[in-house]
């Protein structure tokens, strides 16, 4: 699978200079039993290569149009969980890039 040529040109209009090393969570819900996850595998090495960090894990959701109703989202099982180590991974990406920046930025300003 490959992206379609609007998401690719959506990438491309971003400041790529803002978004170098900043982590991303890839997430996609489907109507179909897939979940997403082929584009999933599709998006992750083309951000890769613009300098985003995707990380590791990602979440899928298929069968989207079971999962809501007139009273909203009702998650899967396990899903919750899911998403709370996704976000522990990317909070670690986060801090990693803040510590790096610090270093950085105190290395600029030293005069040694």
């Amino acid at each position: 699978m490959s992206l379609t040529a609007p998401l690719r040109n959506a990438i491309n209009l971003l400041s790529y200079q803002e978004w170098q090393g900043k982590p991303v969570v890839l997430l996609s819900c489907t109507a179909g039993p897939s979940g997403g996850v082929p584009a999933i595998k599709a998006l992750r090495p083309f951000l890769a290569r613009i300098g985003f960090r995707p990380v590791e894990r990602s979440i899928s959701v298929p069968g989207f149009a079971e999962l809501t109703g007139l009273g909203g989202f009702r998650a899967p099982a396990g899903l919750a969980a899911e998403l709370a180590d996704v976000l522990d991974e990317m909070a670690k990406l986060l801090a990693d890039a803040d510590g790096r920046a610090r270093a950085q930025s105190l290395a600029a300003g030293s005069t040694t």
